[in-house]
């Protein structure tokens, strides 16, 4: 917003450009953590990796998340795929420390339904195996994601408290930290239409908004901006004809 106007280029954000919740800051912590303290894994003779358990509804920032991480910190993004029984992906099995990197691995609950194969060239013993690897993911950050957390084998590794959306692991080396993404609250509503909105506007869609998630919710926003505009632009053009 620019003197209360929405500026036109607002048009083209998307939901991962309009919001950074307390699920992103939370990676974000826990990243900078793990970047900052390699020499601490190295002294203790244990790999510099991280396991994290991103769950919740869809639409609400998981994988975009992990996009604005890299991007920000100069991490690669790596996305490897199940080829007869095993994990493969360029560049992920570095053979030693390799560049810092996430092994991305999306929507688990489409491969696996707990131990169950989904996918005929994925097997869960091999999973298990790679993710448990010691110098092929040095420098890397694995990062599960699933929008159906009871498809989720506790050998993968669980919140250890569930209760809490931000929680240690119950499998540490495999999975770390799992956080819940959830719809957002009103707050974060708010914080999302403002980026776009006049305040009137803003607090009316935010209070309007509940059950929606980041991603549906951004795009309510980002329509009701486009008419805002176009608003303006046809009373700029009714002035001006009038003058003539």
């Amino acid at each position: 917003i620019k003197d209360g106007i929405p500026d036109w280029d607002t048009r083209w954000l998307a939901a991962k450009d309009l919001h950074k919740g307390k699920e992103f800051l939370a990676l974000e912590r826990d990243l900078l953590r793990w970047l900052t303290g390699e020499s601490v894994f190295r002294r203790a003779g244990l790999p510099h990796r991280r396991g994290w358990l991103l769950y919740g509804k869809p639409g609400n920032g998981k994988t975009s998340a992990i996009q604005q991480l890299a991007a920000a910190h100069g991490l690669n993004i790596v996305i490897p795929y199940f080829h007869k029984g095993n994990l493969h992906g360029s560049d992920y099995m570095s053979g030693g420390p390799g560049p810092k990197r996430f092994l991305l691995i999306e929507d688990i609950d489409n491969i696996f339904r707990g131990r169950e194969s989904l996918n005929p060239d994925a097997d869960f013993g091999n999973f298990l195996n790679t993710i448990d690897g010691v110098n092929d993911l040095d420098n890397c950050i694995v990062v599960i994601t699933t929008n159906d957390f009871s498809a989720i084998d506790p050998a993968i590794g669980r919140p250890r408290d569930e209760t809490q959306w931000n929680s240690l692991s119950t499998r540490p080396g495999r999975i770390d930290r799992c956080i819940y993404f959830d719809n957002p609250d009103h707050e974060a509503r708010l914080g999302i239409a403002r980026k776009m909105l006049p305040e009137d506007e803003a607090v009316r869609l935010a209070g309007e908004g509940d059950g929606l998630s980041v991603a549906q919710f951004s795009a309510v926003v980002r329509e009701r901006a486009m008419e805002v505009v176009s608003e303006m632009v046809g009373e700029g053009v009714a002035e001006v004809g009038g003058r003539g």
